[in-house]
Formats: structure tokens, C-alpha cells, sequence
């Protein structure tokens, strides 16, 4: 290889590296499709972000849910109500440019109801917060302070006989 070939791959991967940021795309299919349907449409998803120069990082499987409300979106000039779709994740790389291109196939795509993409960050955020979420142990000088606080509140006063009749009266009138 001579050196005016070592710099065009260097000066490639610079540019390359630069111009791409990591993307989600949560997405909700279409709940009248088969499994067999789902994973096509999932695959074809997947070829879209190829086409268009992106690098697949990761993907949460589309499962079955309910959603919060009623969807209505026109098919074939009716609407129709979706109160269920398969919701499912892709984490891909892809250049700024090539983001409007995919995000306008998306939204032309007749198998889904609606897709939402954010940028993200590489790293699986998820897994590191659940990992932490119960690490702590509760400090036990919390709970013998609240003991403590309670059995001081727990003094008795004396109670003449005159104020017990009263309160007695007042109940069963």
C-alpha cells in the first residue's frame, strides 16, 4: 500500500466517526399482524436503517400491549381503533442526513401505527440503573430514632372522671 492510500482510509474514518450520533426508535406495529408479520416488518425495519447507512447497535423484541388510550388512524379511507399494538425498540448509529431520509420511510410505512426517535447515548442505561437501584441497605439508626420518637409520644395524662363522663355523653348523643 503507498502512503496517499494509508491517508484516504485515515481522513474516511475521521469523517465517518464525526457525522454519526446513535439514535432510538420506538415504534408500535400494527396489532392485526402475525408473528411471522411482526418479525418481517421488524427485519424491514432493520434493512431501512442499512439502506441508509446505519450501523445497528441493539433492539428490545416487539411484544403485545395495551395501550393508555384508543388509536384511530384511516385505513382504506375508514378509521379504524387500535387499542393494542407491539411495541418494540432498535439502537442504531446513523449521520445526521441519512436521519431525515429514514425517519420519512418510517412514517410512510403502512405497518406502523406510530414511531417516536430520540437521540441516545451508546452505553445500555437501563441495565446500569436497575444494577444500582437496590444496592443500599436501610441504616438501622433511622429506624430506632423513630422508635424512640414514638414511645416518648406515648405519655399518659390523667384524666378526671367529670371530663370522661362528658366525652361519653358527647359520643352517644
Amino acid at each position: 500500500m503507498s502512503e496517499n492510500e494509508k491517508e484516504i482510509i485515515i481522513e474516511e474514518e475521521v469523517t465517518l466517526g464525526e457525522d454519526k450520533r446513535v439514535y432510538e426508535l420506538g415504534y408500535h406495529l400494527v396489532p392485526t399482524l402475525s408473528d411471522d408479520d411482526v418479525t418481517k416488518a421488524v427485519s424491514d425495519i432493520k434493512a431501512l436503517i442499512l439502506k441508509n447507512g446505519g450501523v445497528f447497535i441493539s433492539e428490545g423484541a416487539p411484544k403485545l400491549m395495551a395501550l393508555s388510550y384508543t388509536f384511530v388512524i384511516k385505513v382504506e379511507s375508514r378509521g379504524t381503533r387500535f387499542d393494542k399494538a407491539h411495541f418494540g425498540w432498535i439502537k442504531f448509529e446513523m449521520g445526521g442526513d441519512e436521519v431525515l431520509t429514514f425517519k420519512e420511510a418510517i412514517d410512510l410505512e403502512t405497518r406502523v401505527l406510530r414511531s417516536l426517535m430520540v437521540r441516545a447515548v451508546r452505553e445500555d442505561t437501563m441495565q446500569m440503573y436497575k444494577r444500582t437501584m437496590f444496592d443500599r441497605e436501610p441504616k438501622s439508626d433511622v429506624l430506632i430514632t423513630t422508635i424512640k420518637k414514638l414511645e416518648k409520644k406515648e405519655e399518659h395524662v390523667p384524666v378526671s372522671e367529670e371530663e370522661l363522663d362528658r366525652s361519653i355523653e358527647k359520643l352517644v348523643k
